[in-house]
């Protein structure tokens, strides 16, 4: 059974994007491309009904990240992410939300510009900053605590500019993007740990949080896992990819998707949408199903013979090449 992209896109727009995502929920779903063509089609898809919804979209392809790391897949994401305009927006969104009007051109780092603005005192402006970062960042045990660090310092660096400097800005972000940075600097900033296996996947957690309460923003995952496909490198396979899966290697990619699909309950306000050709379900070496503990979290166990759950965490696509050509 094969189900239309157009009625699978109306569907998860309906009931996921406009308002089950928005209100915390999540949800993981593999989508079963006509063909490795169809699959970029898919993403792209995807990718705009993400972005016409408001929501951050992100895309990763097993090609050039190792997915079967969950480190490797935070540090992807967090590439993708512009740092730098969502920590302003942010800064602004908090005075806005407590009534401090920000004269047009004047940096929230100019707190003095603000607090005059608004016929306050500079030192309470700071004092209610400092309180509220405590309270709403530092304080929030829903984020891994190198997370709340992190991002409450990101945050200070907006309105406290000579006491986190640009410098420490750059450390802080990289450190998210994997870059190699200084174990001397990250501890001067009361980080004292490197993101890896062990914390990756708390670290994910909090970032789609963070997004939400502090920006209002969803985030929707897009995984191409084309290249899960490849029994070996060839430069004259159709998947143009760089990275090459062995056996267990594989089975470690599966257990990360199995992780996310038995964890939807602790990651909110988070949709990922894992898109393959057909073969990840039919290979004799490299199908899903070849992970047990993957397979019984994907098959249905209750079904129409004749009509397919669009609702549900595997669904089968139709000619998506055909519904791209006639403008779905």
């Amino acid at each position: 059974m094969e189900s239309a992209l157009g009625d699978w896109l109306e569907a998860v727009d309906k009931y996921y994007l406009s308002d089950f995502v928005n209100s915390g929920g999540s949800a993981f779903k593999l989508l079963l491309a006509r063909d490795i063509s169809g699959v970029s089609t898919v993403l792209e898809k995807v990718r705009s009904l993400a972005e016409g919804r408001g929501y951050i979209y992100v895309q990763v392809s097993a090609a050039d990240t190792r997915i079967d790391r969950i480190d490797q897949l935070f540090f992807a994401v967090a590439r993708q992410i512009d740092w730098d305009s969502l920590v302003a927006r942010d800064a602004a969104d908090f005075l806005r939300r407590r009534d401090y009007e920000i004269p047009e051109g004047v940096a929230t780092s100019d707190t003095a510009a603000i607090a005059q603005a608004n016929d306050c005192d500079e030192e309470d402006l700071l004092k209610e900053i400092r309180r509220a970062t405590r309270q709403e960042i530092v304080q929030d045990r829903r984020m891994c605590k190198e997370f709340r660090t992190a991002v409450a310092q990101l945050r200070g660096a907006q309105f406290f500019p000579r006491s986190v400097t640009p410098s420490d800005t750059e450390t802080l972000s990289g450190w998210m993007r994997g870059a190699k940075v200084s174990a001397a600097a990250l501890r001067d900033l009361r980080i004292y740990s490197k993101i890896g296996r062990h914390n990756a996947r708390e670290m994910l957690i909090a970032l789609a949080h963070w997004l939400a309460t502090s920006l209002g923003m969803g985030l929707v995952i897009g995984l191409d896992l084309s290249a899960l496909l490849l029994t070996r490198p060839s430069a004259t396979d159709e998947i143009s990819a760089s990275l090459h899966y062995s056996r267990s290697a594989l089975l470690d990619a599966y257990e990360v998707i199995r992780q996310f699909i038995d964890e939807t309950d602790d990651i909110t306000h988070c949709l990922i949408c894992a898109v393959a050709p057909p073969e990840i379900e039919t290979d004799e070496k490299r199908s899903v199903f070849k992970y047990y503990a993957l397979q019984s979290r994907l098959l249905s166990e209750v079904h129409d013979l004749d009509r397919q759950d669009l609702l549900a965490a595997m669904v089968r696509f139709g000619d998506t090449n055909a519904e791209k050509k006639d403008g779905m």
